[in-house]
């Protein structure tokens, strides 16, 4: 009941953050041409390695640790701020050369902005793993709800004098900085810099934090390959233009599926719990992740061409073509998501390193064959590379947990049944609306596909339950 309880106020902050983040491409997409949104997914990659750094792994740690004494808080409080302060440092101090290199103007200016987040955002690492340690998700959806609709109001005023990346960036940075001061002044914690390190607090840190930070580390160059080779490649237009329809394709997983994710790993780690529970609960989290976000991606991607005619403007020609590639592996990349949280549950983060250590250089591979082509070449290949690591990552993560692999594909084939149905629908309607207006056309089909979906899926749910599929 607690799991679902914190799905539920953990989802309120991310339905909430999906939307500001819609209202806000659909808004911005025709005031900022695609090269200030490159500018943007060039700035993002420096700020997502500087992330991984930030936490190394640490909050992990306090809250998959049964009984957290006052001196590890102090020690992971004292080590985040260390963190946070350096690498402020180290951007503002490489801004001009991380400018130079991608030869992209404009950029550092970006960077210096985004930069001095950190600090803040290492004060509030300690308390926020608190909350999520005692599943208290209502509250943090509270902060994180409220700080969301202020950063929108703000880059709607800033966007609405001086339309450009920098409005972006500031969002972000207002987000962040409003998230983390509603934590801190929350919190019950005493924590200080005034620590003494022991050898055994340090130990802990290391052996669990230290795969889990090099998984981060890994998972980093592997979810920003893909833009770093755009961006030199193929110029920051392209990596615009990219930028979206990544984002359009990560959005179900970092606003659906990650809700369950996140939950999931104070659930998991609750040592009170039986194996056989958390075995049913990645079941059925697995199931219910795919059953939500297939039918999204794959209307997504057959109505992309007339979602991207409505949306957008000719400047973004391209777009639909990716999203047609990188739908599908939105699917398989959200089923993934589950298997992080429930290896770091049970304390296998050494499989956790090596399954991100592989991914990364399937990735890798895929992403610089393809630069060598064209950009949708590149993106067919980083389709083919997920399916890759979705097999291999899913089949290790149920081997350790005691699943049958069979099973567990069984479940996301049963899962996706009611998706197919629905695609043939959407399909046949969109054949029959050839001669409608665009817009009527886009209305007509998403009013269909959802209801269609919801036709087969309700039938298709009772069966499963009735047969135990779930």
């Amino acid at each position: 009941m607690q799991l679902i309880t914190s799905i539920k106020w953990t989802a309120l902050s991310q339905i909430t953050r999906l939307m500001i983040q819609l209202g806000t491409v659909f808004y911005l997409s025709r005031l900022i041409p695609p090269e200030e949104y490159g500018l943007v997914a060039l700035s993002t990659i420096v700020m997502n390695l500087a992330y991984v750094f930030s936490d190394m792994g640490l909050a992990a740690s306090i809250i998959h640790k049964k009984n957290v004494n006052a001196r590890l808080l102090n020690t992971v409080y004292t080590i985040n701020l260390a963190a946070g302060t350096i690498i402020m440092i180290t951007i503002v101090s490489t801004s001009n050369l991380i400018e130079s290199y991608f030869e992209a103007p404009g950029l550092q200016e970006l960077l210096l902005v985004s930069a001095t987040i950190f600090p803040v955002i290492a004060f509030s690492t300690v308390h926020k793993a608190l909350h999520e340690k005692t599943e208290d998700f209502r509250s943090l959806a509270m902060f994180e709800v409220s700080a969301n609709l202020i950063s929108f109001i703000v880059v709607l005023l800033l966007s609405h004098f001086h339309p450009a990346a920098m409005s972006i960036v500031i969002q972000i940075w207002c987000a962040a900085f409003i998230t983390s001061i509603l934590i801190i002044r929350n919190s019950n914690a005493k924590v200080t810099t005034k620590v003494k390190f022991i050898a055994s607090d340090i130990k802990y840190l290391f052996n669990y934090s230290g795969n889990i930070f090099a998984s981060h580390l890994v998972n980093f160059l592997s979810r920003n390959i893909d833009n770093i080779v755009i961006g030199k490649v193929f110029g920051t237009a392209t990596l615009g233009i990219y930028s979206i329809a990544y984002k359009l394709m990560m959005l179900p997983i970092t606003n659906i599926s990650n809700v369950i994710a996140r939950s999931f790993f104070p659930h998991i780690a609750n040592r009170e719990r039986k194996m056989e529970a958390k075995i049913r609960d990645f079941k059925t989290g697995t199931f219910y992740i795919i059953a939500i976000i297939s039918p999204a991606m794959i209307g997504l991607s057959i109505l992309s061409a007339e979602f991207i005619a409505v949306i957008f403007d000719n400047s973004w020609s391209g777009l639909s073509q990716m999203i047609l590639w990188l739908a599908p592996a939105a699917i398989l990349q959200s089923a993934i998501t589950l298997c992080g949280p429930v290896l770091m549950g049970i304390g296998k983060t050494s499989a956790l390193a090596k399954l991100a250590l592989i991914g990364c250089g399937v990735n890798c591979m895929a992403i610089v064959s393809g630069a060598m082509y064209d950009i949708e070449t590149l993106i067919k290949l980083y389709l083919i590379a997920t399916l890759v690591i979705f097999t291999i990552s899913t089949y290790t993560t149920t081997k350790l947990i005691g699943i049958p692999y069979n099973s567990y594909v069984k479940i996301c084939i049963f899962a996706f049944i009611p998706t197919i149905l629905m695609s043939l629908v959407l399909l046949s309607v969109q054949s029959e609306l050839l001669d409608s207006t665009i817009l009527e056309s886009l209305t007509i089909c998403i009013v269909t596909g959802m209801i269609s979906y919801v036709l087969f899926f309700l039938p298709a749910l009772k069966l499963y339950k009735k047969i135990r599929i779930i």
